[in-house]
C-alpha cells in the first residue's frame, strides 16, 4: 500500500503539470498487491483558445502544401509531398488537386510556440497534442479548381471562419497579369484571385494574402506581382502591409481584427522563407468572435 501511495503522488504531479484532475480514485487489493484505478478529466478552468482559418486560392496555388507544412513543421520537397497529409480521395492523389474540404490543425502551448506531431495522420498523435495544447488553429483547405467552386464557397459561407488566407502563386500570377496587360492594357490580378479577395471582404472576414512559391521567380517578377496586389487592395479600401519584421508582426496582431489592414506575406514552402512569421502570427492571433 505504501508503494501505491508513492505512485499516486507521482500521478498527481503529472496531472498537475498537464492541468488534469483526478476525479475518482479506487484501490483494489489483490493476492499480488494493490491496484489503483483512477478516472481523469481535463481541467475545465484551463481555457483553450481556438481560431478557424480558411485557405483560399485557385488551383495549384499551394494551399494543401502550405497547410501540410504548417501542421507538420517540415518543409516541402518541391514536389508537394506535404500535401499528402490532406488529400484523401483517389482522384485527389492522382491529380494532386483538392476536390473536397479538408482540415488539419496547428496547436500551440501557453507561450504560443507550435506543438508539432511526429505524424499528423496519427490519431494517437492528434490526441496527445490536443491534450496539452492551449491554443488550436484549425486550418481549412478548400478546392481551388473552377469545377469545385461551389465547395469552396460552401467552406467560406457555411463554416465559422474567423480569419482567411488568400494564396497567390507568384509564378502563375505573373504570367496571368502579363496576359491581361497585353490584351486589355491593364495589369490586374486573375479573376479567381479577385473573386476570393472580394469574397473575404463581403464576409467582413479579416484576411491575409500569401504570395506563395517565391523561390520560383526573380526579384523583379515578385516586385511586379506585389505592386499589383497592393494596388488591388487599395482600390477596395484596404491598407496592404508587407510583413518583413517582428515590428510588422506586432502591428498585424494589434490591428488585424479591425479589418482595415491586409497583411501580405512572401512565402516559400520549399526553402522556408517567412514560414516562421506565419506560424508566429497564427500562434498569437486572438479569436475573432463578434
Amino acid at each position: 500500500e505504501k508503494e501505491l501511495v508513492v505512485s499516486e503522488n507521482i500521478l498527481q504531479k503529472l496531472c498537475d503539470s498537464a492541468k488534469i484532475k483526478i476525479k475518482e480514485r479506487i484501490r483494489v487489493k489483490t493476492e499480488k498487491g494493490f491496484v489503483g484505478i483512477y478516472k481523469l478529466e481535463q481541467d475545465t478552468n484551463s481555457e483553450i483558445h481556438m481560431i478557424n482559418v480558411n485557405f483560399l486560392g485557385r488551383v495549384n496555388a499551394g494551399k494543401s502544401t502550405l497547410i501540410g507544412v504548417l501542421a507538420s513543421g517540415r518543409l516541402d520537397d518541391g514536389k508537394g509531398d506535404r500535401r499528402s497529409f490532406l488529400l484523401k480521395h483517389p482522384q485527389e492523389l492522382i491529380k494532386g488537386q483538392t476536390a473536397d474540404l479538408h482540415v488539419l490543425f496547428l496547436a500551440f502551448d501557453e507561450q504560443g510556440k507550435p506543438l508539432y506531431p511526429r505524424n499528423p495522420l496519427s490519431v494517437d498523435e492528434r490526441k496527445r497534442i490536443l491534450g496539452i495544447a492551449r491554443k488550436i488553429a484549425t486550418l481549412v483547405d478548400a478546392p481551388g479548381h473552377e469545377e469545385f467552386a461551389k465547395t469552396m464557397i460552401r467552406s467560406v459561407l457555411g463554416a465559422f471562419n474567423q480569419y482567411g488566407i488568400v494564396l497567390i502563386p507568384v509564378d502563375d500570377e505573373y504570367e496571368l497579369i502579363m496576359s491581361a496587360l497585353q490584351s486589355t492594357g491593364e495589369a490586374k490580378l486573375d479573376n479567381i484571385t479577385r473573386e476570393h479577395i472580394l469574397l473575404m471582404i463581403s464576409r467582413e472576414t479579416p484576411f491575409f494574402i500569401v504570395l506563395n512559391k517565391i523561390d520560383k521567380v526573380s526579384e523583379d517578377k515578385l516586385s511586379f506581382v506585389l505592386s499589383v496586389v497592393k494596388h488591388t487592395l487599395k482600390r477596395v479600401g484596404k491598407i496592404p502591409l508587407v510583413v518583413r519584421s517582428e515590428t510588422d508582426i506586432e502591428i498585424v496582431l494589434k490591428e488585424i481584427k479591425r479589418n482595415i489592414i491586409v497583411p501580405i506575406l512572401l512565402i516559400s514552402t520549399v526553402n522556408g522563407t517567412n514560414i516562421d512569421f506565419l506560424v508566429r502570427i497564427l500562434g498569437n492571433l486572438e479569436p475573432n468572435i463578434s
